[in-house]
Order: C-alpha cells, then sequence, then structure tokens
C-alpha cells in the first residue's frame, strides 16, 4: 500500500530527528538561508534542535518564525504544504 504524502513527511521526520546533531549541523541549508538575520537563524536552529517537538509543532513554529520577518525576507512558499503554505 502507498504511504500518504503525510505519512511520508512524518517518516521523514523521524529519519532525520534520529540523527546526531553534527550531522543534522551539516544538512544543507535552504536557498534563501543566508539573507535571513542572525536572530531568525538561531531561533531557527533552537526549533530544529528542539527533539521534544513533533513535525506539526515544528511546523508551526517555524511558520510562526517566519511571519515575524518583513515580507522581502520571507522565503517562498512550498508548493507541496510545507512550512510556508497559508
Amino acid at each position: 500500500m502507498a504511504q500518504t504524502r503525510k505519512q511520508g513527511w512524518d517518516q521523514i521526520h523521524q529519519i532525520v530527528a534520529s540523527l546526531p546533531e553534527s550531522v543534522r549541523a551539516n544538512l544543507p541549508k535552504p536557498r534563501h538561508w543566508e539573507r535571513l538575520p542572525q536572530e531568525t537563524k538561531d531561533e531557527l536552529k533552537r526549533i530544529r534542535n528542539d527533539q521534544t517537538l513533533t513535525r506539526q509543532q515544528r511546523r508551526e513554529k517555524v511558520r510562526a518564525v517566519f511571519e515575524k520577518l518583513p515580507p522581502e525576507l520571507r522565503p517562498p512558499r512550498f508548493r507541496h504544504g510545507g512550512a510556508f503554505q497559508n
């Protein structure tokens, strides 16, 4: 039986969450990463490293961080239903 999109993202979340911090820290950053303020980068790192969050909670927190940014600094919306889609 094929996985649903949600099941696929949940599985990816579990795999990434199981990686050591040293590995997660070296994963590629999104294209927009370099233009973000350092404070925003730090907040996103804290969210990424918080192992108590579910995928949905992490997504909501990331969305809240980006909504605080001026529109010109916000990353483009994901088309697959990711963190930045309204």
